[in-house]
């Protein structure tokens, strides 16, 4: 095996090894729709995304004015957006979220630590 087909197939294993870890996080994806960002400048940046605050509405289907009159009010969340000028290949971006949510899915039940909540890049 040549260094090149060496280089190739690590790569094709890397590739496979992160479908199957993003796989396993599908109990932590979120719909987008949920997220309604707050209005406000408080960004938090760091040089791999920023951090941004939002509500999580319980539904993705009804109209935030609905869907407050018939759930309880929406949760206050941080969302850490991953900046796409950070990464130069969509499967490097792919491989750092699974890997970032791996990380936060594992501190679940520690007191100082808020819960992790996840959602796909799009």
């Amino acid at each position: 095996m040549t260094t090149a087909e060496s280089v190739d197939q690590r790569r094709a294993n890397r590739r496979l090894a992160v479908d199957e870890a993003y796989k396993t996080l599908e109990e932590y994806h979120i719909n987008r729709r949920r997220i309604v960002f707050i209005a406000n400048d408080e960004r938090r940046a760091g040089g791999y995304g920023v951090v941004r605050q939002a509500r999580l509405r319980a539904s993705s289907y009804l109209p935030t004015w609905i869907s407050s009159r018939l759930n309880d009010s929406p949760q206050v969340v941080a969302v850490k957006e991953i900046k796409l000028s950070a990464m130069y290949d969509p499967s490097d971006m792919k491989r750092a979220f699974t890997k970032e949510v791996l990380v936060w899915s594992h501190l679940k039940g520690h007191p100082g630590i808020a819960n992790s909540l996840a959602s796909a890049p799009t």
